[in-house]
């Protein structure tokens, strides 16, 4: 995903700098302690999809779901990954650690 930078800066803008915006939004998705992550694309492509819907051209991909559970990924892991997808017909893969 290409990123627009006018957006970007539309997204923190009314939080004042990029430091308030993501303590705020780090507060609103850690509020039971548990230390989540952010994913600052689809941050990004919900607040353009709202408020910028003809910003972006769609198309489908072919994606494939990696995942594990209660632990992250190791160096090793990610690299034997995109050495395994990277022949495939696969347009993107991801990776996820389930708690």
């Amino acid at each position: 995903m290409l990123i627009d930078k006018k957006i970007r800066d539309d997204i923190i803008k009314p939080w004042g700098n990029v430091e308030d915006f993501y303590n705020k939004v780090c507060a609103i998705i850690n509020y039971d302690g548990k230390p989540y992550r952010m994913n600052d694309y689809e941050t990004y492509g919900n607040f353009t999809y709202t408020h910028f819907p003809t910003a972006y051209d769609f198309r489908k991909i072919k994606s494939k779901l990696f995942h594990i559970y209660n632990r992250d990924w190791t160096n090793a892991e990610i690299i034997q990954l995109v050495e395994k997808m990277r022949p495939s017909e696969y347009d993107v893969f991801t990776y996820h650690t389930w708690v």
